[in-house]
């Protein structure tokens, strides 16, 4: 066994168990708590599986969450947040959701915001969670 390997996965462990890296990241267009399953269905059902482009725009973050702020085609429904990002990680602890609070924090002197030079094309597939 490479005993180097089995130490820097020891490490990474580690790693993760105090921080909360999104393995499987969305941009939330619709809540449970904002809409019913049938709503959802008639406004977003014809989207599933299809892939669309989004762009990049900048970098939010504090000591406990992490997102990147997102442009959505005007083409597809409004998202539900008045923050249109994608989260990408969370300190021990910390709720996801936190991270629709990131442009006050930032207002407040508590976030920073990288913006990117250029916004960057992504894709992704419309799903339910």
């Amino acid at each position: 066994k490479d005993k180097g390997f089995q130490k820097r996965r020891n490490i990474e462990s580690v790693k993760y168990k105090q921080d909360c890296f999104i393995q499987k990241t969305h941009c939330t267009f619709a809540h449970k708590s904002k809409m019913s399953q049938e709503q959802m269905r008639v406004k977003f059902g014809h989207l599933i599986n299809v892939t669309c482009e989004i762009h990049l725009l900048s970098f939010h973050f504090d000591d406990r969450v992490a997102a990147v702020e997102v442009s959505v085609p005007p083409s597809l429904p409004r998202t539900v947040n008045d923050f249109s990002h994608i989260t990408i990680w969370c300190a021990k602890g910390v709720n996801a959701e936190e991270s629709n609070f990131l442009p006050t924090r930032l207002k407040d002197g508590i976030a920073k915001c990288v913006s990117f030079q250029s916004p960057m094309a992504i894709e992704g597939t419309f799903s339910y969670w």
